[in-house]
């Protein structure tokens, strides 16, 4: 199992080519933690209060 970072999430979502190229790259569907989750929600959140 492949757990992904928010990182490589991030990156992915804004296709940034290194990020989209290892994803596309996993032989197995990867997962992301609750952690990568709330992180990500929080993000999102904070960039609407803007």
């Amino acid at each position: 199992m492949m757990m992904l970072d928010t990182n490589i999430v991030i990156d992915y979502s804004r296709d940034n080519p290194n990020a989209v190229n290892f994803v596309e790259s996993l032989s197995t569907l990867p997962s992301v933690s609750v952690i990568t989750v709330a992180e990500i929600i929080q993000g999102v959140r904070e960039q609407k209060r803007f």
